[in-house]
């Protein structure tokens, strides 16, 4: 994580000389530039390495319980050769209570099967299985994000705001000069209620839509 404070730091010194230098000529810098090493020099992309490389550090063989500090039955740290080979890590596990080892040992670690079948799939550690696929959705999300530039735009768009507030007033405030466009604005959506088939319907065919809905309703009152 130092690494991409250090480069988050040195990214903000570079707008900053990038923004002085162009109230200094009158041009625009960032146009001037190539587009394809703008996302090389941006650090967050790089973010998703640093994660993965943290999940995949070696850790002390623990017990297969919920607590993290390998002891023994009376409580006391026990100091196994992966701990000496962590060095300075090691002096950071302290010992735990007698009360807490019982709890340990009473509270075994989560586990759950994989696969869509219930009672059927694999059975494995949730906490060694989420490491792992939190570090492959991470290469799979950064892979991903390499093709951006060349993917078609939607109709929809997603905005985020740091406050509540921000998001009513922005809902209630932002128009576009066509017409239909960006009249329709949903504010606290949760994912699972997005029909993620319908975001790149248009904003006359959502119209078109939503009238034949109602002819087709009125015609089955209609007849019955």
């Amino acid at each position: 994580m130092r690494e991409v404070a250090k480069a988050w730091r040195k990214h903000l010194k570079a707008e900053k000389a990038k923004a002085k230098a162009q109230s200094k000529s009158g041009k625009d810098v960032e146009a001037m530039q190539d587009n394809q090493r703008i996302p090389d020099s941006y650090p967050l992309t790089r973010l998703s390495t640093v994660r993965a490389s943290l999940l995949h550090q070696p850790l002390p063989p623990t017990p297969r319980h919920s607590g993290v500090t390998p002891t023994n039955k009376a409580g006391d740290f026990v100091l196994n050769a992966a701990n000496q080979q962590q060095g300075s890590r090691s002096q950071l596990l302290q010992p735990v209570e007698p009360e807490t080892s019982a709890a340990m040992d009473m509270v075994p670690r989560p586990t759950h099967r994989l696969g869509w079948i219930p009672f059927v799939g694999e059975k494995v550690d949730t906490f060694d299985w989420c490491k792992t696929e939190i570090a492959r959705l991470n290469d799979e999300i950064n892979e991903k994000r390499k093709g951006l530039p060349e993917c078609k735009p939607h109709g929809s768009a997603f905005i985020q705001c740091n406050l509540q507030m921000g998001a009513h007033v922005l809902a209630q405030c932002v128009s576009y000069h066509e017409p239909l466009k960006m009249s329709q604005k949903w504010v606290e959506v949760a994912p699972d209620d997005i029909i993620w088939d319908n975001i790149d319907d248009g904003a006359y065919e959502v119209r078109s839509r939503y009238v034949l809905s109602w002819l087709l309703t009125f015609a089955v009152i209609a007849l019955v």
